[in-house]
């Protein structure tokens, strides 16, 4: 494979649904700040083009997970094993849930038939044509999330005056934020916690993830695996930008008429797609562009997290037990084979995942990227504690890999426990009674599919919706809680980093002390400085 593709693939991967219908969600409630990720993101990129990846690429290690095991041994990479896959399957499992309800949403296709309908087409597309269908697939999708977002982007901006006036609009409902430089780690989104927390959070993303990984060794040389991740410091850069500035547009659209105070839409994940019926709904086979945009997104991250796993149990379960058992490698049929059923395994397991997901009341966002700080965290720690530090050993990775999972599981079930929800900046119902909808059959076909919603008309709020304070939330008093539940999300991939170490090296010197000496005898197991390295 060339550069440009696998590099369209890594950026159609980061810009999925989470991106596409959650960036735009967050934009909503909480303004511009998420824009400066951008930052974190390059950081990210960086940071893994030349510690991480340079180390798998010269191993020429098909699973980073065999990292592990050279470096270490088999149990801590079984360890690895197990906690990455409840990490994708859970995280794949969102992506094809926001999917579905949007499909079932604007189609009018019950829940339950999206969600089998998309599971089944990213199934069979990812276990027949392996990765170089997904590479493919990948670059493809990001073309119809380009597409998407930018026919809501112009058409929106056309019917508030011009994309300067949608900037004015936001502005004046305090929208366009970028100055938030409190250091408090209680902060849900500020300068210090997009740059340098979610930095470590897409080193994670992009280091220790093997749906990531697996793209950049699909290509031929270093420099070319290199290369591709520079080249994603600016694709992402132009996405993440583009669908942020969807969700300008939607806030400017209906500033003065907050369609969730109205009872026309029951959680802000939604609204994307009912602004995209509200503009495009008159309009023949442009809600349709929308569901592509939307489903493409969703089905690159599902595609690449399903052949992961795939390739992650041919290589760290099935090739080892068939060894072992019949004294010989397995013939390629066989794994060819194996790894098709893995595929279709993953992706029923997927599905019944989604359905347990349909309940949920936190933002996609939120679950996303929770999710990747408390199982991809603790991981992120595992490859650092072996790349940049030669004394760890394998008791120590593996009680920094529980420590790690212990605490963030531990402040999560804080947060659940106390119901622990985001203030969200103040929406407005004022200039409903002088809103006309671009497109009202279409609006009110939205609400006759809204999940949880009575045939409402969108200009007749409930009784209960109005007598609520019009430019805010009401608060039940709340209990003391501890600072350490409050903690925003963007931190959890440090907190996992620094307890890892924090255990992981003590108990490292500790079992070198009372068992013996250790030794890393291949050197290219150890990161060092290009300058440092022999010739």
């Amino acid at each position: 494979m060339s550069v440009f593709p696998v590099s369209l693939s890594i950026c159609a991967t980061l810009i999925s649904t989470v991106a596409v219908i959650g960036f735009p969600a967050e934009v909503y409630y909480h303004g511009t700040m998420l824009w400066l990720i951008v930052i974190g993101i390059s950081i990210g990129f960086i940071v893994t083009a030349h510690v991480y990846y340079p180390i798998y690429y010269d191993l020429h290690i098909t699973s980073i997970f065999e990292y592990l095991e050279l470096r270490f041994n088999k149990t801590v990479r079984i360890m690895a094993v197990i906690t990455y896959s409840f990490q994708i399957l859970v995280f794949i499992s969102v992506q094809l849930y926001a999917s579905s309800i949007t499909l079932s949403q604007v189609s009018g296709i019950p829940f339950w038939g999206t969600v089998i309908l998309n599971g089944l087409v990213c199934m069979l597309y990812t276990s027949l044509g392996g990765m170089k269908a997904v590479l493919w697939a990948d670059s493809l999708q990001l073309c119809l999330i380009l597409c998407g977002s930018l026919a809501l982007i112009i058409q929106g901006s056309v019917n508030l005056g011009g994309l300067g006036r949608v900037f004015e609009i936001a502005a004046e409902h305090d929208r366009i934020q970028f100055d938030e430089f409190d250091p408090n780690p209680t902060t849900r989104h500020s300068v210090w916690g997009l740059t340098i927390g979610m930095g470590f959070f897409h080193i994670s993303l992009f280091s220790s993830s093997q749906h990531s990984v697996q793209r950049y060794l699909t290509l031929g040389t270093k420099i070319r695996g290199q290369g591709a991740l520079y080249l994603n410091t600016i694709l992402t850069t132009i996405l993440v930008s583009i669908v942020i500035l969807v969700g300008i547009v939607m806030f400017a659209t209906y500033a003065s008429c907050d369609p969730i105070k109205l009872g026309q839409v029951e959680k802000v994940d939604q609204m994307p797609a009912y602004l995209v019926v509200d503009l495009f709904g008159h309009l023949r086979g442009m809600s349709g562009l929308f569901i592509v945009t939307v489903i493409a997104a969703a089905m690159s991250t599902m595609s690449s997290g399903q052949n992961a796993l795939a390739a992650v149990f041919l290589e760290d379960i099935t090739k080892p037990i068939y060894k072992a058992v019949h004294y010989k490698p397995i013939p390629e049929r066989f794994a060819t084979n194996i790894t098709k059923f893995f595929g279709i395994f993953f992706g029923l397991t997927t599905m019944v995942i989604t359905f347990i997901l349909a309940d949920t009341k936190e933002t996609i966002l939120n679950i996303a990227w929770k999710l990747l700080g408390i199982l991809g965290g603790p991981l992120f720690g595992m490859f650092t504690l072996g790349i940049l530090f030669p004394r760890a050993n394998a008791w120590g990775v593996a009680a920094g890999l529980i420590s790690s999972l212990g605490v963030l599981i531990w402040i999560n079930a804080g947060v659940l426990m106390f119901k622990i929800r985001p203030d969200n900046l103040p929406t407005d119902i004022s200039g409903c009674e002088s809103i006309t909808y671009f497109n009202e059959t279409s609006v009110e076909a939205f609400n006759m599919t809204t999940i949880g919603s009575s045939n409402t008309s969108h200009l007749e709020p409930p009784p209960e919706t109005l007598n609520a304070n019009a430019t805010g939330t009401m608060h039940d008093t709340e209990p003391e809680i501890f600072n350490l539940y409050r903690i925003s999300y963007v931190w959890y991939t440090l907190i996992a980093l620094i307890v890892t170490l924090v255990v992981g090296l003590p108990v490292s010197l500790i079992a070198e002390y009372t068992i013996g000496g250790y030794e890393v005898k291949d050197k290219r197991l150890i990161w060092t400085l290009p300058c440092m390295k022999q010739t």
